[in-house]
């Protein structure tokens, strides 16, 4: 039994540091596209993928301002 709960625990903690790891990225990704005060960082570490998506489609203003 203890042996199971410790395998939960730690892939628990596993998913939520890959999380977070995929958040920073995210939220530096965000911020090299012109968004610095997004809430990247906390839209991916709260809803995963759809954050992750959200990240991708956000437009990037440097390029935009370049090309005017």
């Amino acid at each position: 039994m203890f042996l199971l709960a410790s395998g939960i625990l730690v892939l628990l903690l596993l998913v939520v540091g890959i999380n977070c790891f995929l958040a920073a990225l995210m939220s530096k990704v965000a911020i090299s596209k012109g968004h610095e005060h997004s809430y990247a960082f906390l839209l991916v570490l709260f809803f995963g993928i759809f954050g992750v998506l959200y990240v991708i489609a956000l437009h990037d203003l440097y390029a935009r301002e370049q090309q005017e």
